[in-house]
């Protein structure tokens, strides 16, 4: 795939025309030039010439290099400059930014505690800027393991779009699929998930949001346990995801990939991705996902159901339920512990 397709140099000729501030925020932090997670260092090396370029650089760190330590400090820097400086839209983006990356790494109170300064200057936004605290949100539940009470906001706003935030449309529905098949509801997810499979055929891996989309089109399958468009999905996530290598907040793309493999009965693949996303996660300081990783492949042992699985599941569980217990992920917690009590019966 050429660097810069037809479609997107016209995308960007008429984003650097618009005068909407949206627009030129978008062309400066959604479509880098990068083909492989090698590129974007470089770029972020080089940008730091103005406050814009320190807040892309993080966002660069974080959505496809996967520094998120490197990436949160920057983010709380931004922070605190843009809120004191007024600019209250970036540093709502900042803030929320820097949230998921302490989410990423285990940090919950530090994590809370950037929410915390997030959502106290919502009100004063207009509702495009508002999709980066709901992400933030997201992230905290999602790493908890507390499914529930993210489910009624977000299906709300995936299914209620206002016009200026289109351009999150695909990642809001992907985001809701996974959440209604976390909470049981298999077939609302799957449907909901339907309108998505087009976005992830067309746009190219290095556009922002494309690893999580990929991603969480990939998790909602598991969570649900079907296999409906499995074979579209791995082919992007494999091609546009894992091969360029790119990374993203609260999401891998070889765990997605594993996840994937045993859904399609293929589990020896499946366990050679675990061990893969495993030593990525443990390089990445991602330590809430890591322990995701082992109750996963528990998981796969379990549903699998054959002769000397319980055997198999058992460590990978128990080593599990030490990572929920030392981080704070008591959703995941409580999951865990009913698996153990089932393959104890």
């Amino acid at each position: 795939m050429p660097l810069l397709t037809e479609e997107r140099r016209e995308i960007m000729r008429v984003l650097e025309q618009s005068p909407d501030s949206v627009a030129a925020f978008a062309i400066r932090f959604f479509f880098p030039d990068v083909r492989t997670r090698e590129e974007p260092p470089a770029q972020a090396a080089e940008v730091r010439a103005s406050r814009m370029d320190d807040l892309r650089r993080a966002w660069l760190l974080m959505q496809w290099i996967g520094d998120y330590r490197t990436a949160k400090d920057v983010f709380r820097q931004c922070g605190e400059r843009q809120e004191r400086e007024g600019d209250i839209a970036f540093a709502v983006s900042a803030w929320a930014s820097a949230a998921r990356c302490c989410y990423a790494l285990g940090e919950l109170a530090e994590g809370d505690g950037a929410l915390a300064r997030c959502e106290a200057l919502v009100p004063r936004l207009t509702a495009t800027f508002v999709v980066s605290a709901l992400g933030a949100r997201v992230a905290s539940g999602v790493v908890r393991g507390e499914f529930e009470s993210l489910l009624a906001d977000l299906g709300t706003r995936a299914a209620q779009q206002r016009p200026e935030q289109r351009w999150a449309a695909a990642l809001l529905r992907a985001a809701t699929a996974a959440l209604m098949a976390m909470n049981g509801y298999s077939d609302a997810a799957i449907g909901l998930l339907a309108p998505v499979i087009p976005a992830l055929e067309r746009a190219e891996g290095t556009f922002a949001n494309y690893t999580v989309i990929a991603c969480t089109a990939a998790d909602t399958l598991w969570a649900a346990e079907r296999t409906d468009y499995l074979d579209v999905i791995e082919r992007n996530l494999r091609q546009k995801v894992v091969e360029p290598d790119f990374r993203y907040v609260a999401v891998d793309g070889r765990l997605s990939l594993a996840r994937l493999c045993a859904l399609s009965g293929r589990f020896d693949e499946a366990s050679e991705w675990f061990a893969r996303a495993r030593t990525v996660l443990e390089e990445q300081g991602a330590r809430p996902l890591r322990a995701v990783a082992d109750y996963d492949e528990a998981l796969m042992y379990a549903r699998r159901a054959e002769s000397g699985d319980r055997e198999r599941a058992l460590p990978l569980l128990d080593a599990a339920l030490a990572q929920f217990r030392e981080i704070g992920m008591t959703g995941w917690l409580r999951r865990g512990e009913e698996l153990r009590d089932q393959l104890n019966r």
